[in-house]
């Protein structure tokens, strides 16, 4: 199974890289947990959330994270970019769309913790602002990463676009050097991999011109969305440490 969760895996990866570097390309490797999406069936043990809430998609209860287990957290985000950048990659992703682990403590809809990683959109946000600065601890100021994000979640009681721009801001000044924009969570999933009838692009392209506007640094649109030609917000230009 690919992965970068043990130094024993940076070997496997590292032919991968050195394939795609031959070839003249660039390539990242994107980090995630997937949080209460998905189930013990698949894992073997009981989901975990920033609270003890169900996602309506899926059939169990996720067990709510410890401050301790957030940590532990935080440094296995840090050490999987670290392998990564052993293993020749140009570049990691945060994955904190779809309603996976960081991305579900951004949401109001799944977080409803009443410590210092809840209640407000800060405070929210503080699980994926660790997680950048431990990455840049172990990887160095000049490795880029790029942060994924859900800009809407199509969910009542999710995160809607204007929170959304605020988290955005928040990992900017945190230094994140791009925003990859996506929409939905496993509950709208319509909104992720739509179907053949809606047009191309319909849900990226209604919140584009909202969200670049906010931000200083490049804000490429998701590739999801049966968005079938590449299309970069104005910003990608000023974005210089990576290329896409």
């Amino acid at each position: 199974m690919p992965g970068l969760w043990k130094d024993e895996q940076i070997a496997s990866h590292a032919k991968v890289t050195e394939r795609v570097h031959a070839a003249g390309g660039k390539i990242a490797a994107q980090l995630y947990h997937a949080g209460r999406e998905t189930t013990s069936e698949i894992t073997e043990v009981q989901p975990i959330a920033p609270s003890a809430v169900k996602e309506q998609s899926m059939s169990e209860i996720p067990r709510e994270l410890t401050i301790e287990e957030i940590h532990e957290l935080v440094e296995q985000f840090g050490d999987a970019a670290e392998r990564a950048k052993k293993a020749g990659f140009d570049a990691v992703e945060m994955h904190g769309a779809h309603g996976y682990l960081i991305g579900a403590f951004v949401s109001p809809l799944s977080n409803l913790r009443h410590d210092k990683y809840g209640g407000s959109i800060t405070n929210r946000a503080r699980f994926a602002v660790e997680i950048l600065q431990n990455i840049r601890k172990k990887c160095g100021e000049e490795f880029p990463v790029i942060y994924r994000m859900s800009t809407v979640e199509y969910a009542h009681g999710g995160l809607a676009i204007e929170e959304a721009k605020t988290v955005a801001m928040i990992l900017e000044d945190a230094g994140i050097d791009a925003i990859h924009c996506s929409q939905g969570i496993y509950v709208s999933t319509h909104a992720i991999i739509p179907s053949s009838i809606v047009p191309r692009a319909a849900y990226v392209g209604s919140f584009r011109n909202r969200f670049e506007d906010r931000l200083t640094i490049a804000a490429p649109l998701s590739g999801c969305g049966r968005k079938y030609h590449i299309v970069f917000a104005s910003g990608f230009k000023k974005f210089k440490k990576c290329v896409f």
